[in-house]
């Protein structure tokens, strides 16, 4: 993930976007006088630490009256992909295989 970050004329206070939207506000003040400070951010996520983000957020749950629309979203959406992660992880491991369809004896089989 890479973010551009902005500083806040009125407040002075930083911000960062994702690189690809350009901000319409400072997210404290409001205001929509801001400068871009030619820096960007590259973040590495790994597979981990957004199924452990998720975990806390479902844990904690999301409160509808107290974040932003966009916050709300990018929550949904890491849930999501944690999800997306775990099925992916539980494909892959030969042990799980068969894991829900087994049959009780070897000799049993229908064919």
């Amino acid at each position: 993930m890479r973010f551009d970050v902005y500083t806040c004329s009125e407040c002075g206070k930083g911000f960062a976007t994702d690189e690809n939207e350009q901000p319409t506000c400072c997210p404290f003040c409001q205001s929509d006088v801001f400068e871009y400070s030619h820096t960007t951010l590259n973040v590495q996520v790994t597979e981990d630490d957004v199924i452990e983000i998720a975990s806390h957020i479902a844990w904690l749950g999301i409160p509808d009256d107290v974040i932003s629309v966009q916050t709300k979203t990018f929550f949904e959406q890491l849930i999501i992909e944690a999800r997306k992660i775990e099925e992916k992880r539980w494909r892959e491991n030969p042990d799980n295989w068969g894991a829900c369809c087994k049959w009780p004896y070897e000799d049993d089989l229908p064919f």
